[in-house]
């Protein structure tokens, strides 16, 4: 009975809000505070069923009216040091997001152009050293042929050319047979050992020969990998793998540019109107 009671009044409320959402009625009070039933009309998504509004509308208001008893229970609980300086982050809080929204739209409006391949160069020639290497890293290629074809994959492998790049790619193809051909494809160490499927401790040594063809028999067949490039940690990384990273260094920077030149024309606009003054 007490449901069915409670059911009918939130009916009642709920609908009343929606009747009178532009008239300023309120459908909750606690105290001086007034849940208008615009604020609660505007939670209540259009197309809801009546039962699923009802429940919806019962949720809001309780939740509204433990928040109200709740802030006003802070103002005992609180100093009104500790309140201003909640104020004033919540303040700073939403400047930020004020500014990071504009910020966000000048950009969508006036997007800065992206760097060429040459202006990416030209900024890893002037910062070189920009990008360090993390960890051991590869510059690789690698076939998985039978055991009888691993003479003519390391023939293909040392030519060095379209051609025989070509023929690597076609054997791949002809047995389905796993590879990575690339030819600007670098490789974190730890990830090349468990592509590899080689133990934790093998000794970097090994593998960090430049141009130097490799084979490591795995399950039957034979991967013949060549390791073209590689750096070791702390050393400079190489352009192609810094490449991506260079790019958006210097988008950022644009974006930067951009937006400190918004912000000196808004400035000076407002020096220009006079509508600054200092004491």
């Amino acid at each position: 009975m007490k449901s069915l009671v409670k059911l009918g009044l939130i009916s009642t409320i709920f609908f009343t809000a929606c009747k009178y959402s532009d008239s300023g009625e309120w459908v909750a009070k606690y105290k001086n505070y007034e849940l208008p039933s615009s604020e609660l009309k505007s939670v209540i998504p259009v197309g809801t069923s009546p039962e699923d509004s009802l429940k919806l509308a019962q949720n809001y208001i309780d939740n509204w009216l433990k928040s109200k008893i709740l802030m006003e229970s802070s103002e005992s609980v609180l100093s009104k040091n500790q309140i201003l300086d909640i104020e004033v982050k919540v303040e700073s809080y939403k400047n930020d997001l004020i500014l990071n929204e504009m910020e966000e739209q000048w950009l969508a409006e006036n997007p800065p152009k992206e760097p060429t391949e040459e202006e990416i160069v030209a900024f890893y020639n002037e910062n070189p050293a920009i990008i360090p290497v993390k960890n051991t890293i590869l510059k690789y290629q690698f076939i998985a042929v039978n055991p009888d074809q691993v003479s003519e994959a390391k023939k293909y492998f040392r030519q060095e050319n379209a051609e025989a790049l070509q023929a690597l790619k076609n054997l791949a193809n002809e047995t389905k047979s796993a590879a990575q051909l690339n030819d600007n494809e670098w490789i974190d160490w730890k990830d090349f050992l468990n592509l590899m499927q080689l133990p934790p401790d093998t000794p970097q040594g090994r593998f960090l020969q430049k141009n130097q063809v490799f084979e490591i028999p795995q399950q039957g067949k034979v991967i013949v990998l060549k390791i073209f490039n590689f750096a070791t940690q702390g050393q400079a990384a190489p352009l192609g793998y810094a490449k991506r990273a260079l790019k958006n260094i210097i988008l950022n920077k644009r974006k930067l540019n951009l937006l400190s030149q918004k912000k000196e024309e808004l400035y000076q606009k407002a020096i220009y109107d006079k509508e600054i003054e200092r004491k």
